[in-house]
């Protein structure tokens, strides 16, 4: 799997309650947007992400330092209840998108709702 950057847009964002998975593993966080996509409160009460032309999910997208690559994203696996060396849980899916910052645009990881293809 690609080693892609993070982009996140609720309690993994700094200052939220589970950004202990991320703290001290980025190398830089840069705001971000994801366009075609809309942050919804899912039926498991939790919030994730759907995709919907013309809407954008505002976070934040982080440039985990190589070294700590893996457990880092293991941290943030185990948080989203996908099991190792899977994409997809009960809940979420892991999956590549496109964001924008004003560096520019990203390849990237996020976790969007189970059904996501």
């Amino acid at each position: 799997m690609p080693r892609l950057p993070l982009f996140v847009f609720g309690s993994l964002r700094r200052s939220e309650s589970n950004h202990l998975c991320l703290a001290g593993s980025y190398d830089r966080c840069l705001e971000a947007t994801l366009r075609d996509f809309r942050r919804v409160l899912a039926g498991h009460g939790f919030p994730t992400i759907l995709r919907l032309p013309g809407a954008q999910v505002v976070g934040e997208l982080f440039f985990i330092s190589p070294r700590l690559y893996d457990a880092t994203l293991r941290r943030c696996d185990d948080l989203e209840e996908l099991e190792p060396g899977q994409l997809a849980g009960r809940f979420y899916r892991r999956m590549q998108v496109n964001v924008e910052t004003v560096e520019g645009s990203f390849a990237a990881w996020v976790y969007a709702d189970a059904s996501m293809v």
